[in-house]
């Protein structure tokens, strides 16, 4: 595990920005910590895979929860899976654009999956 608070590598400061983002919704402080536990500083195919598989739980989550009509709590993990999705890639490079592009589509669904449970409501719009 690296350390998150007072980092010293990317890694660190990665998910620093996404423990301060946690406040706000953007993830759960201790599904953060759980899956940094298990990655080492520097094995970036490590921090994908466990990114992505957190990010993956989480979706499931919020489909389930809202399956179940529990519209808050799909809200809360639609907007974590979104970070969760983006936090697989920021260290991906410009040869990996596919993966890039994929794991976008998925952080901008669940994204969009949120908001459209949000109150007040979002509108998205394109430009």
């Amino acid at each position: 595990m690296f350390d998150f608070f007072q980092p010293t590598h990317p890694f660190g400061g990665q998910t620093l920005r996404l423990v301060a983002e946690s406040q706000q919704g953007g993830g759960d402080v201790f599904d953060i910590a759980r899956t940094c536990r298990d990655i080492e500083e520097g094995d970036k195919e490590g921090w994908e895979r466990s990114w992505i598989s957190l990010a993956e739980r989480t979706e499931k989550k919020a489909k389930d929860a809202l399956a179940s009509g529990h519209k808050a709590t799909a809200r809360q993990n639609f907007y974590s899976a979104n970070q969760y999705w983006r936090m697989s890639d920021v260290f991906l490079t410009m040869e990996d654009n596919a993966k890039k592009a994929e794991r976008f589509i998925k952080s901008q669904e669940n994204f969009r999956a949120a908001a459209a449970l949000n109150d007040p409501k979002m509108e998205v719009i394109t430009v």
